[in-house]
């Protein structure tokens, strides 16, 4: 939820990054996305992105290209399917083959 930013006064989100980036080391990005992009409803929430501060990786959720609304992937359109119509084998389950 985007308020996370505010909760406490902005206490809860400082302790949050206080462990992320000093207690682990690791380097830590955020940002408020409207989920309207994958989703057909208005939802801001806060997006978290830490990365171990040994790997060079970035973390930057500042510049990450957002596809307009309604243009993007829909959220089920990347799920396992559960109705016994899946066939790629990588994704079955191994109950699935018996």
């Amino acid at each position: 939820m985007r308020n996370l930013l505010s909760h406490d006064r902005g206490n809860t989100f400082r302790v949050i990054r206080s462990v992320l980036t000093e207690e682990l080391g690791d380097r830590m990005d955020h940002r408020v996305i409207d989920a309207r992009c994958f989703v057909p409803q208005h939802r801001e929430r806060i997006f978290i992105a830490a990365v171990r501060g040994d790997l060079r990786l970035d973390a930057d959720l500042k510049t990450m290209q957002l596809p307009p609304a309604g243009e993007g992937p829909r959220f089920g359109s990347i799920l396992h399917r559960e109705d016994g119509s899946e066939t790629d084998p990588q994704f079955l389950d191994e109950r699935d083959s018996g």
